[in-house]
């Protein structure tokens, strides 16, 4: 059998099987799938004073291995463009390739007045999940509960630590593990995405779009997504503004349909099936 394409994805699987694939099907166009290219990653974490002595000194090793990867690909695949630029700095003769995270756009969204409570889920695996809730249960919630006093901040996700489990109380319910999301973003009446950093597309965000659940997130949490501020999402970069913006879109139901109905419809436009189909395709052109 004659392979046209080979898609590897991510980084250590790039490195154990490209020399391979290169031995076996020598006319195949080989295309890296960076996933998250991780010393943006790293980068990005280092300029947080508690992570700068460790994550600091990991991104320039990372990227001295995404690069090798980078250089011995036909093709590399980002979801951002900020992570296609990047590359191309170090790079500039590299082919790189934005596809985004595919999302499929759930039609019935339940109404404003049936919903309550905060979500956010992840993988506590990556440290970017822990830091993000320990930011917004110690500097954000407190300020939200002042003027919503009864409201319940919902933590989902595998792995979640002892540290994040102590966190729990009356406005706290660190949930754990579960088998099925779609209750949390049906039931809840906001996604907040505080992250301190990140890097290409953040794809519980772009879920939570897809949903019609609206997102209050940070600049970072945006990465490689085009959110506009008032427009399809909430964009808060400090504690003060980010608790604001919950208070006001959690009494606005004239504001969440707005943001629900956008976040939606930018879904649709940019990272459909239809719409990723076509970049894929794209690749194995000579």
């Amino acid at each position: 059998m004659e392979y046209k394409l080979v898609l590897l994805f991510g980084r250590a699987i790039f490195e154990r099987y490209a020399s391979i694939v290169r031995a076996f099907a020598v006319d195949a166009k080989v295309v890296y799938d960076s996933g998250n290219t991780h010393y943006v990653r790293f980068s990005h974490a280092a300029k947080v004073p508690a992570n700068d002595a460790v994550l600091g000194v990991q991104a320039p090793p990372s990227m001295r291995l995404e690069l090798a990867n980078a250089r011995s690909a036909d093709s590399i695949l980002v979801i951002a463009e900020g992570e296609k630029n990047t590359l191309l700095e170090e790079e500039p003769s590299l082919d790189v390739r934005i596809v985004p995270n595919i999302q499929e756009v759930v039609d019935e969204v339940s109404p404003f007045s049936i919903r309550r409570d905060l979500f956010f889920f992840g993988c506590f695996d990556d440290d970017r999940d822990a830091e993000a809730v320990h930011y917004f249960a110690s500097r954000i919630l407190p300020l939200v509960s002042e003027k919503l006093p009864q409201i319940r901040f919902r933590i989902v996700g595998s792995n979640i630590p002892a540290d994040i489990r102590g966190l729990a109380s009356a406005n706290v319910e660190p949930v754990g593990d579960v088998d099925d999301l779609e209750p949390f973003f049906q039931q809840s009446r906001i996604f907040v995405a505080p992250f301190c950093h990140d890097s290409g597309m953040t794809g519980r965000v772009s879920t939570s779009l897809s949903f019609g659940l609206p997102v209050v997130t940070t600049s970072m949490g945006t990465e490689g997504m085009a959110l506009i501020d008032g427009e399809n999402a909430l964009i808060c970069d400090d504690a003060e503004a980010f608790a604001a913006g919950i208070i006001r879109l959690y009494g606005s139901e004239d504001l969440w349909v707005h943001l629900s109905d956008e976040g939606r419809a930018l879904i649709r436009r940019s990272y459909s099936v239809s719409v990723v189909h076509d970049q894929l395709l794209s690749l194995a052109e000579p």
